[in-house]
């Protein structure tokens, strides 16, 4: 049976004109007779002659199956019945012998309590619309000015029993989670004509996000009952005001009709939810709001690849997972596990052809990037300098977004070949490489937005590079080129010989950013053990700026000479060992740049 949303939009209004206890009473199949108030004297009193000609003017409320019937040929009965159309008269402001408004208070609640007995005893439907009756008149009662026939709040209820219709509640199952979300729903939405314009798209919305909400309740215990509801008492007026917005701006949603849409809409709220279990405290409102949408609209843009809610909850489970991991809580605090999170899904929203394997779509290279983050910066991997410790919240976030940029270019390389183990992985290695390379003390060399730059640019050059800057047998960054190549310019930056101090730490990030192109395409001599090249060729530079060509170097052109110096020594066409060669060569440069 199709749930009738006009009788129980009545019965919502009758209850709160009329008072909930009122309602109550009329609806009580327990009291004496049905229908009968016990509301006290009125004034004056009823004569039974008055109520037999008001019985013979409306004799359909003693019909078989109306609301009187069973006061039919009883005097007695027949007053009371009558004194109870007289209270309800009095209470609305009408009154009058002719039956005024109460005749049809009654007979329309009887025709509901009619509709809610013929989904059969014991059938949870009577207990759900019950339910949503009570919701109604609270919420009505204390917003009389949102009962009118084409208000928001009517359009929430109507699409709130359409999008549950076809939810196949269990007899004994409890009903929490209808109360919880049809109270969202008024909260979020019943006041907001913009977002309750399409109807049809709300009752999606209401309709899936109950089903999540019911499913993610099934089998829990009491404790975990009582600790899902909070939750959602806490969030669902978030995910709601989010989702309709979101619903309304996605009509792919819709491409396989309603139905389709629903099972999304339920399927996205599921995997958001299985994907923080056990970390919701880690996620404000605004951060699940955020997430929920996201999730929505990568599966309305990746119908194919986001098949079930299974591969969106890997994303956003694995994820979190990896965050709470105890490496990553020494680098991501509690305040970045919701932005890390938002953001990894974001990336696959966007690069699902290269972060999702439709054959394997529970596979998660962008959670494989957190670990080995974790892992790249952790202090067993990345040497005693803490480097980790530079990074604001903000910082660390721009070095998230800029390594899942790069992994979802180049997942494979950055992520793939390592056996399972994150420490071997290029990116856990670049990271480790960039932190070790810097030495005990890397605040001298540089702070959180030149760290960022270094990383970035380590990064890039690298990836062209792979099996030449990195060894990826060891998981010691110390083996690796690249890591040599930094410790000889941090080693160097701090000799002492900087006695001008050019070499602050940003020179020091343009200086990473100059030589590392050279030293790629120019590795062998680096790999043939001259590992002090790099450092001979900054020490060199800085012997000039403190001697005979001290008046023509300075902060500005010291980068671009040393990216000069280090190209021919690199290839062999001046020595280290020949400082009138270097200073020629300098000179010569330094003509060139100007």
């Amino acid at each position: 049976m199709v749930v009738d949303p006009n009788l129980v939009l009545f019965a919502i209004q009758a209850g709160a004109r009329l008072g909930q206890k009122v309602y109550e009473v009329l609806v009580d199949k327990t009291v004496e007779a049905p229908l009968i108030l016990p509301l006290g004297p009125l004034a004056g009193s009823i004569q039974e002659a008055e109520a037999i000609e008001f019985f013979d003017m409306n004799a359909t409320l003693l019909e078989e199956g109306g609301p009187y019937e069973w006061a039919a040929g009883d005097r007695a009965a027949l007053v009371k019945a009558y004194r109870t159309i007289r209270h309800i008269d009095s209470a609305l402001g009408v009154g009058g012998l002719d039956s005024g408004e109460g005749v049809q208070v009654v007979t329309d609640l009887q025709k509901f309590e009619q509709h809610k007995a013929g989904f059969g005893p014991g059938s949870p439907w009577q207990r759900i619309l019950g339910t949503v009756v009570e919701i109604g008149i609270d919420y009505f009662a204390a917003n009389p000015q949102a009962i009118g026939k084409d208000s928001s709040a009517r359009r929430v209820v109507e699409s709130f029993l359409a999008g549950i219709d076809d939810i196949d509640f269990a007899e004994s199952e409890p009903i929490t989670v209808v109360q919880t979300t049809l109270t969202a729903a008024l909260r979020a939405l019943g006041d907001n004509s913009a977002l309750v314009t399409h109807d049809r798209r709300i009752s999606v919305l209401l309709g899936g996000v109950t089903h999540a909400l019911r499913r993610d309740m099934e089998g829990a215990s009491l404790g975990e009952l009582q600790r899902r509801g909070e939750l959602f008492e806490r969030i669902t007026s978030s995910i709601l005001r989010a989702g309709a917005g979101a619903v309304a701006d996605n009509p792919d949603l819709f491409i396989g009709g309603e139905g389709q849409a629903r099972d999304a809409v339920r399927g996205t709220l599921a995997a958001v939810l299985d994907g923080i279990r056990d970390n919701e405290d880690l996620f404000s409102n605004a951060a699940l709001e955020e997430l929920f949408t996201t999730s929505l609209h990568a599966v309305s843009q990746n119908a194919k690849l986001f098949t079930s809610d299974k591969a969106l909850q890997a994303i956003i489970g694995n994820t979190v997972a990896e965050l709470t991991q105890v490496d990553a809580r020494n680098l991501f605090s509690g305040a970045s596990v919701e932005a890390v999170t938002h953001a990894a899904l974001q990336t696959v929203a966007e690069n699902s052809e290269t972060l999702i394997d439709p054959r394997n779509p529970q596979r998660q290279w962008i959670a494989h990037a957190v670990a080995a983050m974790a892992q790249g910066l952790a202090t067993e991997l990345a040497g005693p300098g803490s480097v980790k410790d530079l990074f604001s919240t903000a910082q660390l976030l721009h070095l998230t977004d800029i390594v899942f940029d790069e992994v979802a270019m180049h997942p494979e390389k950055l992520l793939g070949g390592n056996g399972g183990d994150p420490r071997r992985t290029a990116l856990a290695q670049i990271l480790g490489s960039v932190a070790t390379g810097l030495g005990s003390d890397p605040v001298k060399l540089v702070n959180g937005e030149t760290l960022v730059g270094v990383v970035e640019a380590a990064m890039s050059v690298t990836l062209r590079n792979l099996d030449r800057l990195l060894d990826l047998d060891s998981t010691d960054p110390r083996t690796n080129v690249l890591c040599r190549v930094l410790a000889g310019v941090a080693d160097a930056a701090q000799s002492g010989l900087d006695t001008r101090r050019l070499l602050d730490r940003r020179v020091f990030l343009e200086i990473v950013q100059r030589i590392l192109p050279i030293v790629s395409a120019n590795i062998g001599p680096l790999l043939n053990g001259d590992a002090e090249l790099v450092k001979g060729a900054v020490l060199a530079v800085l012997r000039l700026a403190d001697g005979p060509l001290g008046n023509r170097i300075n902060g500005a052109n010291l980068p671009q000479l040393l990216e000069g110096v280090l190209l021919r020594v690199l290839t062999q066409d001046i020595s280290l060992d020949d400082t009138d060669a270097i200073a020629t060569t300098a000179d010569q440069l330094l003509r060139l740049a100007a």
